[in-house]
């Protein structure tokens, strides 16, 4: 069955759940032997072994005549590992990467008035160009987030910027008497001429306290809009009081915009003290966290919110303050917890290596590899930016010093974080020797003895000889 998007007119954007009405079947078979599934769907549970495979998934919706002038995008929240996106047969794009999201314009591909097929090849088979190469964290297979149909005007603030929102604020200067910054955000115009641009930031009581409005650049110059603020003694955020400000930005008009987005930020500042403790705003935390996978029994990675909460939860009940999110982010719906609550996080790159399996290689020295860790550790960044609660991006976790050699990448990596956001550390996990440990601003060092190894005893020795 077709599912109709609405045709009312809308004045900024519309988004529409395409979770319902998928068939879906591995490619090796008929679509006469599909079944119906609703998303979040994964063809490996957790009960039994991961299924590597290739599977199709297919359905249709129904774009009204009167959409006609309005831009399509359909935007993923999570497939594992590799999508091939198709409209009415013809190609749209893929994406590579099992734990980020991505976006992709279809307004040239939907046929107006009548029925639409789309279809996502999905694969979750290993490759030498795709990290993570290997990971304890199984790759289960499947459109295991949702997907989304969003509907706009011809001028936008971007959805397909690295499957962000399009809109980052910077903060530069964090104090008690004042925040400040720039709110940088991506267009995406099909109109030529400039386009006006207006932030506005409010704080909990509904009071703006600040704004700001400049006009756009041509159409054909797609260079972002830097829109500065500044705020008198903010409220600060942290684990003891998660104060969050609501930002808007809208496109055109104020009054009438053609497009508006708004999202809630926390000011703090991020720093390490002179004996090593992770501060906030200047004042050390004591850090209590958990490792936090991405799987269940019985539902494998396609978790609902439901099970967000439990494992939330079951976190408090333990005691910690924070989380780590391994080998790749999480939904955005667990950092806007993590923001509400109070909770820190690190964030993990899919650069890991595995502690338990066989497979001893996990970095490729290749053109291919080297361009998607690049565009992974982009898209983690720019689609988390916004969370107060990310306090640290994991580089690497547990790579070997077998093989070639990975500190070069490691290094571009690096750099890399610090450029597009030099407001967080940089962080790694290892339990190998070397310079690997001196590249991060943060190191930790972990040995998995009296586990897969040893004794726990063994961590004494191991500590006396660190």
């Amino acid at each position: 069955m077709a599912s109709v998007v609405s045709g009312a007119e809308p004045a900024v954007r519309t988004t529409m759940s395409l979770n319902d009405d998928w068939q879906f079947y591995f490619i090796d078979d008929d679509i006469s032997d599909a079944s119906y599934i609703t998303l979040p769907h994964t063809w490996s549970d957790g009960k039994q072994e991961c299924c590597y495979a290739t599977a199709n998934y297919v359905r249709s919706f129904m774009v009204p005549a009167t959409m006609r002038g309005k831009r399509l995008f359909l935007r993923f929240g999570g497939v594992q590992s590799m999508a091939e996106v198709f409209v009415n047969g013809r190609y749209v794009g893929e994406h590579r990467g099992a734990y980020t999201s991505f976006t992709l314009e279809i307004t040239d591909k939907v046929r107006y008035g009548e029925s639409n097929s789309l279809m996502v090849v999905v694969s979750n088979n290993p490759r030498s160009d795709t990290l993570p190469i290997i990971t304890d964290q199984d790759i289960y297979g499947g459109i295991y987030r949702d997907v989304e149909l969003i509907v706009t005007n011809r001028n936008v603030i971007s959805p397909t910027f690295y499957g962000s929102q399009g809109i980052f604020v910077e903060q530069h200067e964090i104090s008690d008497e004042r925040a400040s910054g720039v709110v940088r955000v991506y267009l995406s115009l099909m109109d030529e001429g400039a386009q006006m641009v207006t932030m506005r930031i409010i704080d909990t009581e509904g009071y703006e306290v600040c704004r700001h409005s400049l006009k756009s650049g041509k159409a054909d110059k797609p260079l972002p809009v830097e829109l500065p603020y500044s705020i008198d003694y903010p409220e600060l955020w942290s684990p003891d009081k998660p104060v969050l400000y609501r930002v808007e930005v809208s496109l055109g008009n104020i009054d009438k915009p053609t497009d508006k987005i708004s999202l809630d930020v926390g000011f703090r500042s991020i720093s390490i003290s002179d004996d090593n403790r992770l501060c906030i705003n200047g004042k050390a935390v004591e850090v209590r966290g958990v490792n936090m996978a991405h799987d269940r029994a019985g539902v494998g990675v396609a978790l609902g919110r439901e099970c967000f909460d439990a494992d939330f939860a079951m976190i408090r009940q333990m005691g910690a303050n924070a989380l780590r999110s391994l080998s790749g982010p999480h939904v955005p719906y667990l950092y806007d917890r993590c923001d509400k609550e109070g909770m820190l996080a690190w964030v993990d790159l899919p650069f890991t290596s595995s502690l338990t399996s066989f497979g001893d290689i996990y970095y490729y020295p290749t053109a291919a590899f080297h361009v998607n860790g690049i565009e992974q550790a982009k898209e983690i960044i720019y689609q988390n930016f916004n969370h107060p609660s990310i306090v640290m991006w994991g580089l690497f976790s547990l790579i070997s010093g077998r093989g070639d050699d990975a500190i070069p990448f490691i290094n571009e990596l690096n750099d890399l974080v610090h450029q597009i956001d030099p407001s967080r550390k940089s962080v790694a996990c290892s339990n190998r020797d070397g310079n690997i440990n001196f590249i991060t601003d943060l190191i930790v060092l972990r040995q998995n003895v009296g586990w897969t190894k040893g004794s726990y005893d063994d961590v004494r020795v191991w500590c006396e000889q660190l």
